[in-house]
């Protein structure tokens, strides 16, 4: 009996370390086709850990809060396995199984699809970045007292610069919006440093319409008469 469980040890440590096989009660694919385990690609002793459907074209499917396969269990992703344009696109969200796009949230009507937070802002649901829907309506939502900046150039070179910012400090500056290269401060709730505000056409050497610039008050580019 002892070298029975032993016998059993031993080939259960082998397919862990070697490729774990699914076998769940409505698996019927090919042996080898479906596991989740070391592949042991694209060398042999890289072992990286895969999770991998070749059978027919099949998706990936993760489901939680259930023990059954599909009954009572519900899918919060899927990872589309069909051969054409949707191939490894991932849909996230409590049944949702058919996404557009490489990455496609759909959260129903719970109105919270995307939030991003750090050890500074705090892990609940009033902390950090937000992005969300509610009917058909779009809301970006800063939680945190700091700058909702909006900047261009190289991150990690370091050679990047501020183009807009949106104040997050509470008091009298709060949703305060600052543009201008560098610019972080603003002092009004539109305060443009650095440049003109143009509302008409033409070119940036030759512009046509109303201008608000740093000497005057309003200027019309295409008329002589000018309001100073």
């Amino acid at each position: 009996m002892k070298k029975q469980l032993s016998a059993m040890a031993l080939c259960l440590l082998l397919s862990i370390a070697l490729k774990a096989q699914v076998t769940t009660p409505n698996n019927n694919a090919t042996p080898g086709t479906q596991f989740v385990g070391y592949s042991g690609v694209p060398a042999l002793n890289t072992k990286p850990l895969d999770i991998k459907n070749n059978y027919a074209n099949q998706n990936i499917n993760f489901f939680t809060n259930g023990t059954a396969v599909n009954g009572s269990s519900i899918q919060g992703m899927t990872i589309i396995g069909s051969a054409g344009a949707t191939q490894g696109f991932v849909g996230i969200g409590q049944g949702f199984t058919a996404p557009q796009y490489y990455l496609h949230i759909s959260d129903g009507n719970f109105g919270r699809m995307f939030q991003v937070t750090n050890t500074l802002t705090g892990l609940t649901a009033t902390d950090g970045f937000l992005l969300r829907t509610i009917g058909k309506s779009i809301f970006f939502n800063h939680q945190e007292s700091g700058l909702w900046a909006f900047q261009a150039g190289d991150v990690p070179t370091g050679n990047n610069n501020y183009r807009m910012v949106i104040q997050g400090i509470t008091g009298a500056t709060l949703g305060f919006i600052g543009m201008g290269t560098g610019f972080t401060t603003p002092l009004h709730l539109l305060d443009v440093r650095g440049g003109d505000i143009n509302t008409g056409n033409g070119t940036p050497a030759s512009p046509t319409g109303y201008m608000i610039g740093d000497n005057y008050v309003l200027w019309h580019n295409a008329n002589i008469t000018n309001i100073n």
